[in-house]
């Protein structure tokens, strides 16, 4: 037998729901709520804590289709410049790109990986801390090759 989600029952039972978490919010302790409602701490945590799950769900839900929304609206601009692009047009070139990078970030591609040893990695990542020169920048980059190579055969 199926609930009927208009009915008066219904409807009363997403009253409390709201007014728990109304209360919870304005900074209510679930024993203060439990005693204004009536109802034993346990309940009110359940009722509190299932309304919260639904709205992050639904915030959940609202987030994939938005993301699903951007990324087709991404496919389409990288259409619309590709054959440009690959005839050498470089202004549609830089348009790609950047439909590109914005792709990589909304899909969350290019998140910054700890930095670390890994047991096992073969290459590395130099953090430069600081604006340098071309002939720096070299001297450093081949100290550090040095150096990964120095641990490798350790």
């Amino acid at each position: 037998m199926r609930r009927n989600k208009t009915g008066k029952a219904a409807i009363e039972t997403l009253e409390r729901r709201q007014e728990a978490v109304d209360l919870r919010r304005q900074g209510k302790s679930y024993n203060q709520i439990a005693t204004i409602m009536g109802l034993n701490k346990s309940s009110v945590h359940k009722t509190v804590s299932k309304a919260l799950q639904e709205i992050k769900d639904e915030l959940e839900e609202d987030a994939t289709l938005l993301r699903a929304q951007e990324l087709d609206r991404l496919d389409n601009l990288q259409s619309a410049y590709w054959s440009d692009a690959m005839n050498g047009n470089t202004m549609a070139g830089a348009q790609i790109l950047r439909v590109m990078e914005r792709r990589a970030k909304i899909l969350g591609i290019d998140q910054p990986q700890e930095a670390g040893s890994q047991e096992g990695a073969k290459g590395g990542v130099m953090l430069v801390p600081t604006i340098v020169d071309a002939d720096s920048w070299s001297e450093i980059a081949k100290q550090s090759q040095q150096a990964l190579k120095g641990s490798v055969r350790e």
